[in-house]
């Protein structure tokens, strides 16, 4: 839910984000480390673990394996064979359709470089007559964003690629999502970026995908000061609040306007971004839900809390 416009090359978590996703205690992490090679983190200047997404996957796997009844000194070979399984069933399943999305993501990145507004609304409403929003946005729009940051941070592009495919988006999605026929909606949601959070793209795609979800979205935009915003979420009826940010966050006094707001405001208060992952922990501490960078993920877990939060309310959908 981050704006994609600035990527990383790599994604990593701390040794506490990753014990969130996987159940495992960061002792026995330092234990498989140790003692059987199993994972091997990053490493930061302060000597702080950081583990990749890959990392995370292959922690995922071992925990399956020793909830099958396999040892902790077997694993490995074990290991070695899902690799090579999972390696045959992605190379047959996935390349045909990653040639068919290759093919528009190289035009549409063309087109940016052109600067042809033309062009790119052909591709848009091309692969959008005959693919989901929530297919486009996975696999055209968030890939090509990471591509033109690639090509700024190599010195092949330039900023003013990303500002103009960014602006592009913005408009496109902006007009989806205030001029599409409205629906009954199951859930109205209060969506904002964190203070000082001026990149709003990430959320507005997350917006979008919500809305197509049958879900009311009210938006307010990038640098949205918190201390309203119980008021605002009562006002609009939102049955919850989501922020976002595109950065981890330090400043404790946010954390600390963040431990406010979840006191004060009568619904659920979600976060997500990077900040949401590498930061999970004391989001939840402070009362509010971390739901991460992945926008479908995201997006399924607001709505299951939500809906467990209408049942505990008596309320029907």
């Amino acid at each position: 839910m981050n704006d994609q416009s600035k990527p990383r090359r790599e994604r990593f978590y701390s040794i506490g984000a990753v014990t969130e996703m996987t159940g495992v205690t960061a002792a026995t992490l330092r234990s498989w480390e140790r003692r059987y090679g199993y994972i091997r983190p990053e490493r930061r200047e302060s000597g702080h673990r950081l583990y990749s997404r890959d990392q995370v996957e292959r922690i995922q796997h071992i925990v399956q394996l020793l909830g099958q009844g396999i040892r902790i000194g077997q694993v490995q070979s074990h290991l070695d064979f899902l690799q090579e399984e999972a390696d045959a069933n992605r190379t047959a399943a996935q390349e045909p359709v990653a040639d068919i999305w290759d093919g528009r993501r190289q035009a549409m990145v063309f087109a940016v470089q052109a600067f042809n507004e033309g062009m790119l609304d052909a591709i848009y409403e091309e692969v959008l007559s005959v693919h989901s929003l929530n297919s486009v946005t996975q696999k055209l729009l968030i890939p090509v964003l990471l591509t033109l940051g690639n090509r700024w941070e190599s010195g092949d592009g330039s900023v003013a690629e990303e500002h103009f495919f960014s602006c592009y988006l913005r408009n496109k999605l902006g007009a989806r999502l205030h001029h599409k026929g409205a629906a009954p909606a199951r859930f109205t949601i209060l969506a904002a970026c964190l203070p000082g959070e001026l990149h709003e793209l990430g959320l507005l795609m997350f917006a979008s995908q919500a809305h197509e979800s049958g879900i009311r979205v009210v938006m307010l935009g990038a640098n949205t000061p918190l201390g309203n915003l119980n008021n605002v979420a009562t006002k609009a009826g939102a049955d919850a609040v989501v922020l976002s940010s595109s950065q981890s966050r330090v400043d404790c006094g946010l954390y600390k306007e963040l431990k406010e707001l979840a006191g004060r405001v009568q619904v659920p208060c979600f976060v997500g971004g990077v900040g949401a992952v590498e930061d999970g922990r004391i989001i939840k501490e402070i009362g509010c839900y971390p739901v991460g960078q992945d926008i479908d993920n995201g997006l399924a877990e607001i709505l299951r809390t939500l809906e467990q939060h209408g049942v505990a309310n008596g309320r029907s959908e």
